[in-house]
């Protein structure tokens, strides 16, 4: 675990609600809806180098957020 911590120094994620173009649309059969629910990461290194970044779009039927905080 710790060689894990050493690797990913800080990860950042946003989510956010987006309005689909008609081309995209066709590809995630959204049922009713016209937007998804739209989560992007920033995965940097120890050293401060980003490392990975993706986008993630899922249908609002389909789309569950938690969370946990530690003090």
């Amino acid at each position: 675990m710790e060689e894990i911590k050493e690797i990913y120094n800080d990860i950042e994620k946003n989510v956010f609600i987006e309005k689909l173009p008609e081309e995209e649309k066709k590809y995630m059969d959204l049922k009713n809806f016209d937007s998804v629910v739209v989560i992007e990461s920033h995965t940097y290194l120890s050293n401060g180098t980003l490392f990975q970044y993706g986008i993630n779009s899922y249908r609002p039927d389909k789309f569950a957020f938690s969370t946990v905080a530690k003090r």
